[in-house]
């Protein structure tokens, strides 16, 4: 796959292709332009552009900010994606201009065969009485079976 970018191409234009080829020498020649050959969306710049952002990327290694402008300019020239570049859609229609509002909690189904034991339920939080009493149980018992244990030898 070749990628090129040519300027002030003139009617009639060619690309001359030659080389060689198992049968023998190869030649071809591609028009550049031409009746019907007209491209509305202009995707070969788009791609010589994707293609250019690829080798300039490479060559950055890991120093990220050597080809920087040159990635940034492609990508908005171009608009495509890069690292420094991105694409926001900002929409900035107003659907409630008096702005009464009611929220409401909707419920989201299930996905089909999921039970309802895939949700999440609230475990209550122990009280503290209890969680200080649990304590001192454990406590005490490991106290009276050291007590216990020296009084053997």
């Amino acid at each position: 796959m070749v990628f090129g970018k040519y300027r002030q191409a003139q009617a009639g234009g060619a690309i001359e292709l030659t080389g060689a080829a198992a049968q023998g020498d190869y030649r071809a020649s591609l028009p550049l332009a031409g009746e019907g050959r007209h491209n509305p969306a202009e995707l070969l710049p788009i791609l010589w552009a994707r293609q250019w952002l690829m080798r300039l990327s490479d060559r950055q290694g890991d120093d990220v900010e050597l080809n920087r402008d040159a990635i940034v300019d492609l990508g908005l020239r171009y608009s495509l994606l890069t690292r420094y570049t991105s694409f926001v859609a900002v929409d900035e229609t107003v659907v409630n201009p008096d702005a009464d509002a009611t929220d409401v909690k909707q419920p989201l189904p299930l996905p089909q065969g999921v039970s309802e034991l895939a949700l999440a339920q609230p475990v209550p939080e122990p009280e503290l009485g209890w969680l200080m009493l649990l304590l001192a149980g454990l406590f005490g018992g490991e106290r009276l079976i050291r007590v216990r244990g020296h009084g053997r030898r």
